[in-house]
């Protein structure tokens, strides 16, 4: 029964020590300067600094071109080209440019990018669905934003449609009848106009005007 034991703890180090070597074996160490297996079939190699990916066959996936290649999870990986941020493939597919300086985590399949240091929206084919235009983006509430752009206030919902431009010093919420929103727009160095809206952006009345130094007041409260 030892014997049969033994045996069979022999068979299975062979056949580690066959599969770990046939998986790196097509690889040529002196083509790289370093490399890490991802996965089972993929291994990421560093040549003069750049990363790329060669299968178990030694074929090149993804030629040395990235200043860094993450791990493959789910047969993708994020990857750093020209300092910004970007997704390939197992395949070596490029799914998402690496054009942002950084991408947050996908949630219900649109993720927050970052790209010239404004804010936007893309899916997980990389489409961008909120051009990457605005200072700060809000979290959506019931599919609306809203967004600051220019130093700017404005709304947008969640394809990206601008619903109030961002032309306002403030947008406030209300409940005041029909109206939803209320607007205070720079006329002027010294006057603000006041305008309100109902929940579907439809211009209401204009309530009147104050003074800048009278809306600066109001910031304080």
């Amino acid at each position: 029964m030892k014997n049969i034991n033994l045996f069979r703890s022999l068979i299975l180090s062979i056949t580690f020590i066959l599969v770990c070597s046939t998986s790196s074996a097509q690889i040529d160490k002196k083509e790289y300067d370093v490399y890490r297996k991802s996965g089972n079939d993929l291994t990421i190699v560093c040549k003069d600094l750049l990363w790329g990916v060669v299968n178990n066959n030694g074929k090149v996936i993804v030629q040395p071109e990235y200043q860094k290649i993450y791990e493959f999870k789910n047969g993708i990986a994020k990857v750093i080209k020209n300092n910004n941020i970007g997704y390939i493939n197992a395949k070596g597919d490029v799914l998402i440019q690496p054009v942002y300086q950084k991408i947050y985590e996908f949630n219900n399949g649109i993720a927050k990018v970052i790209k010239n240091n404004n804010i936007g929206y893309i899916n997980a084919k990389g489409d961008v669905m909120i051009e990457p235009e605005y200072q700060k983006i809000y979290e959506f509430n019931n599919g609306i934003a809203k967004v600051i752009k220019n130093n700017k206030v404005g709304y947008i919902n969640s394809n990206g449609k601008e619903l109030l431009p961002c032309v306002y010093e403030k947008i406030e919420t209300i409940s005041n009848g029909k109206a939803a929103y209320r607007c205070y727009t720079m006329i002027d160095s010294k006057l603000i106009a006041i305008t309100t809206y109902d929940r579907y952006f439809k211009k209401l009345h204009d309530e009147g005007v104050i003074t800048v130094k009278e809306f600066e007041e109001m910031q304080k409260k």
